[in-house]
């Protein structure tokens, strides 16, 4: 029987041993050998991003093909892989601020996201990430896992909560009259809360048909508020059920709770 020439561990192939150092006689463990192609790696990075520069400028075209070929087949899956580990970093964010909204209690992972204490921190720190501060994205969670974001007072909040702290403009207040005066998946009645969303998840194609993502409500207002405005479906929904569905592949998370509930099987939350 072999030991590893490091740690005296006895080797065994498959479980401690790989397959390749057992070909070549190199009797080390996994863990040993992990632990030197590391530190081979890192005595030798300055000369990896070297080589790597110069391969990359003799190849740039068939690198390119090559990257775009893998994005046009792989292009869902890597949106899939996208999803799954934004919602990973998420999930830890929100373990670590308390695990549920401060100001109402909601628990439910796809209604929660995290407010500014300070006025005006928030379009100063989504411009800081992404250039523009309507827009959110950036590498947010990541840095407040890493602890980066200790200049900017946040706290953990769900959507109705933390959009329910702005004024409600008289155009808002106009259009969502017309179309009704409770959420359509929760009921939520309170106006701050409310907004209009598109039932058939296509807003962003409807904003973008019309030019009017600054100013839909005045839009509606100029088309006598229709039933389909542009031929589009919209109704009032509360910011939890319009947020937490575009983030969600376009189902409100309500319904799926409903759906565990009637299945008896446990919430998301529990």
């Amino acid at each position: 029987m072999r030991t590893c020439k490091f740690c005296g561990t006895l080797l065994e192939v498959g479980k401690n041993w790989w397959t390749s150092c057992s070909q070549r006689r190199d009797y080390r463990c996994i863990t040993c050998a992990s632990v030197r192609n590391k530190e081979y790696v890192l005595r030798n990075l300055s000369r990896k991003r070297a080589s790597d520069a110069i391969y990359y400028q003799l190849n740039k075209s068939k690198i390119r093909e090559q990257t775009k070929s893998y994005y046009v087949k792989n292009h869902e899956a890597a949106l899939e892989s996208q999803r799954k580990r934004r919602r990973l970093i998420k999930e830890k964010c929100v373990e670590k601020f308390g695990g549920k909204c401060v100001l109402c209690g909601e628990a439910e992972l796809s209604f929660l996201t995290f407010g500014h204490l300070n006025e005006g921190d928030g379009a100063k720190h989504r411009r800081e990430l992404t250039g523009d501060s309507q827009r959110v994205g950036g590498t947010f969670y990541l840095n407040l896992l890493r602890g980066n974001l200790n200049q900017y007072p946040i706290q953990l909040e769900c959507f109705n909560c933390n959009n329910g702290k702005r004024n409600v403009s008289d155009s808002r207040k106009e259009a969502i009259s017309a179309y009704g005066t409770n959420c359509a998946c929760c009921g939520e009645s309170r106006i701050n809360r409310l907004t209009l969303g598109h039932p058939e998840n296509d807003g962003g194609k409807h904003r973008m048909l019309t030019q009017t993502d600054k100013t839909f409500y005045r839009h509606l207002k100029k088309l006598s508020f229709p039933a389909e405005p542009d031929g589009f479906k919209v109704e009032v929904q509360c910011w939890n059920c319009n947020l937490g569905a575009a983030g969600n592949k376009g189902i409100c998370p309500h319904k799926e709770i409903m759906g565990r509930r009637r299945n008896n099987l446990p919430s998301n939350s529990e």
